[in-house]
This record gives C-alpha cells, structure tokens and sequence, in this order.
C-alpha cells in the first residue's frame, strides 16, 4: 500500500501573480542600477562626478552581483512554479536577452554613425577654416599684385633701374653707402623725405601708396624696392633703406624668377600688433623681367577674427600653428581680449 504525501509537506506553486512579481523585481532593479549610471554620467557635482569615475567598473560588477542573485532565486523557485509560470519565465528571459542583444549592436550602429557625422561636420568646419583663412591671404597679396600692375610704377622703376652706373659690385657699394646715410640721417634729411613724402610732386609713388592705405586700411605699411633692394618708395621711415639681404626680399626675388611670399603672423613692435609680411615681384612684361619688390605689413587681427567666427559652443575653439607647431593665435584668447577692452 503506498503511502500519500502530507499536505503540509508539499510544497505550494506559486502563483502567476507572484511570479509576475519576482520577474518585475529582477527589471526593476536592473532599471535602478542603469538609472543611477545615467545620474552619475550626467551630474556636475564634485562628488558624484569621483564616484563616476569608476562608474563603469561599479556597474559591470553591480550586474554581476545581480543577475547571478536573480538568477540563483528564480532557478530556486522555478520548480514551484505552475507551468503557465514557467512559460512566462521562459518567455521573458529569452525576451531579455534578444533584447539586450538588439541593444548592444544598435548602440553600436548609431555610435559608428555620429562619430562618421562628427567627424564629417569637423572636417567641413576645418575645410571652411582653411579656406577662409586662404581666401584672406589671397585677398591681401593680389590687393598689392592690382596695385603694382599699374604702368607709372614700372616706368619709374625702369628709369630707377637705369639711373645706376658701373659693375654690379659698384651698384653694391653706392646702395651700402646710402644705406649708412639712412641709419644716422634724421626724419627731415632729404634722403629719407624723397623716399617718405606723400608729396606727388616729390615721389609719384610714395603718393599712391598713401591712397592705397587710405583704401585698404588693413595693410598698415607699404613701400617698394627696386631690383637692387634700394627704397624706392615708403608710406614711412623704414629701420633700413637696404632690403636686399632681407628674408622676404629674397623669397620675392627668388633668384630672378619672382614669387609672393607671405610670413608666418609676427609681433611687429612699431605697430604693437600681430603682422604678416607680404611681398610681391613687380615685373616687366615686355622684357619679363623683375624690376622691383613691392612690400606690405598686414595686421593680423584679420585673421584672429576669421578664427573667432570659427569658435563652436562655450568650450571649442579654433586656433592657427606656425611652422614650429606653436599656437599664435585662437579664438578664446581674442575672446577675453574683447571682454577685457
């Protein structure tokens, strides 16, 4: 005869309504523990942003810690339940975990696709940044080509030119000369006026350069050679009347062939500013050769604001490399200086 189990011996199943209740839980607390992980991601307090600094460890270990516990009571409790229970544990931790599955490649997906975006929009805003700081370099030497091509310039250089006599070497000596007279000489001597005067009945074309700065008041300084590297013309007293063993001069000349040379931006101390040194060949085209140099000093604070119109939000910011890699210029800078003044 076999014996029948006590009824208080069984154990009861559980209810739908009960499991219902454990599965909720387990998501609940899931939910809190990603919850707090945004908080801590998002807020700005000291404290909560240390503890956010190993959120990411705390959070791996934290769901661990938690899925094995959940795991360990519903396996405990899978037993008692009624079978429509089962199906629905069943159910919903397949759920789970095609769910987090699906969650994980599309976190993926729309990652890859806003680094693609970002990094698209920043190489756009660097195109724009370039272009336009190329446009004004661009702008300002082909202002002083304009100006030079004028026809009275290269006459006067020409007859300038032809007004030297003997050897090369002698040329040399008498534009060394004039030079030493230039450092000692004072701001009346008529070497320095018949280079200086904005007189048309003195110097021509010291006069038109004066116009030319009246026009395009970026350029705050402007004078020309001619072949030889003797001032010819100048809107002001220059430290040298020899510009030939000048770097720029050089550049400009490029041993006969003629270039634009631009500078890196530099200090220039007579101006208290930021300056770019730009020089242009002034050619003959019916011999197709040089006759001068024509050179300009450009404020740099024209390109300081290109770069202050390229800031992006309260923290980004544009700023420009010389050669050497060195920052000389950036838009949070020209920011406090305006909030300054």
């Amino acid at each position: 005869m076999s014996e029948k189990a006590h009824p208080n011996t069984m154990r009861p199943k559980r209810s739908i309504f009960r499991i219902m209740l454990d599965v909720v839980v387990y998501l609940g607390a899931l939910l809190m523990l990603f919850g707090i992980n945004s908080f801590l991601a998002g807020n700005t307090v000291p404290l909560y942003r240390a503890i956010a600094a190993g959120r990411e460890t705390a959070v791996a270990i934290g769901l661990i810690v938690l899925y094995v516990a959940a795991s360990a009571y519903i396996w405990r409790q899978y037993q008692d339940y009624q079978l429509s229970g089962k199906l629905v544990v069943a159910f919903v931790g397949v759920s789970f975990v095609i769910v987090m599955g699906i969650s994980q490649v599309v976190t993926r997906v729309v990652r890859s696709s806003l680094t693609e975006d970002i990094g698209a929009a920043l190489t756009i805003e660097t195109g724009g940044l370039r272009n336009e700081v190329d446009l004004f370099f661009h702008e300002k030497a082909g202002q002083i080509q304009t100006l030079v091509l004028i026809d009275s310039f290269k006459e006067q250089l020409a007859e300038r030119n032809a007004s030297y006599s003997g050897s090369a070497a002698d040329i040399q000596a008498e534009i060394e000369q004039l030079d030493e007279q230039w450092l000692v000489a004072s701001d009346d001597d008529p070497l320095i006026t018949q280079v200086t005067s904005a007189n048309a009945d003195i110097n021509p074309l010291a006069f038109q350069l004066y116009d030319y700065l009246e026009a395009f008041p970026q350029q705050t300084e402007l004078f020309i050679t001619d072949r030889y590297g003797a001032t010819v013309a100048a809107t002001g007293r220059l430290s040298d009347y020899y510009q030939a063993d000048e770097e720029w001069w050089q550049a400009a000349w490029n041993d006969g062939q003629g270039a634009i040379y631009i500078s890196e931006p530099q200090y220039d101390a007579s101006a208290d500013i930021m300056a770019i040194l730009i020089a242009v060949p002034i050619v003959s085209e019916e011999e197709n050769e040089i006759l001068g140099i024509a050179r300009s000093t450009v404020d740099a604070r024209g390109i300081f604001a290109i770069l202050d119109r390229f800031q992006r939000g309260e923290t980004g910011y544009a700023f420009l490399l010389n050669g050497a890699g060195e920052i000389i210029g950036d838009s949070a800078a020209e920011n406090e200086t305006s909030d300054a003044a």
